[in-house]
């Protein structure tokens, strides 16, 4: 991207403010923004392995997510739920092989856009990045590794509980409420895929919490009403 780009200064904020490329300085950022281009997806579509195979994606607008489904059963589940400030396909990046996933654009999405190569040569180049990579990287494997164990531990409650409590956010001074961006405007049905359940499933835990009084849903929006409440019932699940 060049510097009279009419995206160039947003596209180099998301960069310095993002959890990979942050505390790099802003030569070096200008430096990886030369080597990168704009590129856009509607909601709804889909990006193949191929493309994450030969390009990086850091994300500066929209969501996506990653998943894989079994074409017999036609049973799908959600790896990643990426965001802006996240970059994909991680497996890609770090293999230089085809990772078998579907990418699916959740609301309108806006990358940087980097030859697989060259973003490969960055983690050599710029030690400041691969210092940052490093631990990214390690709390998605996190993440997989908590998917994993809950699917075999917990029933679709406990793994739809520990869900909305990792995508709490606190509540702001004129909101009585804690939002749950993560899974924010979700269909029932895309939050299944996330717990390995299905949409009848979460339904039905979704109405005890309301039940409850513990949550309450506006349109496909989740909302924390009592989050001491949430814990008090649920934790003795995670024990």
């Amino acid at each position: 991207m060049r510097p009279e780009s009419p995206f160039y200064e947003k596209s180099l904020n998301s960069l310095a403010n993002s959890p990979v490329f942050r505390d790099l300085d802003r030569p070096t950022l200008e430096n990886i923004l030369t080597e990168c281009s704009l590129k856009t997806w509607p909601k709804s579509a889909v990006i193949f392995p191929e493309h994450n195979q030969e390009w990086f994606h850091f994300i500066i607008k929209g969501r996506l997510e990653v998943s894989k489904i079994n074409v017999d059963s036609g049973r799908e589940v959600t790896i990643f739920m990426c965001n802006k400030g996240d970059v994909f396909d991680l497996l890609a990046i770090l293999q230089n092989k085809k990772h078998d996933v579907l990418s699916t654009v959740l609301e309108d999405l806006e990358c940087l856009v980097a030859p697989m190569p060259v973003a490969r040569e960055w983690l050599i180049k710029y030690p400041e990045l691969n210092k940052n990579f490093l631990p990214y990287v390690g709390k998605h494997l996190y993440e997989l590794e908590s998917m994993t164990s809950d699917l075999a531990l917990y029933d679709t409650t406990a793994r739809l509980v520990k869900l909305i409590l990792r995508s709490t956010e606190k509540k702001s001074k004129s909101n009585q409420h804690y939002p749950v961006k993560l899974i924010d405007n979700l269909s029932h049905e895309q939050i299944a895929k996330m717990i390995g359940s299905v949409r009848v499933v979460v339904n039905r835990s979704i109405q005890k919490l309301k039940q409850e009084g513990i949550v309450s849903t506006k349109r496909n929006a989740i909302i924390i009403e009592d989050l001491e409440k949430l814990k008090e019932n649920y934790s003795h699940h995670f024990n």
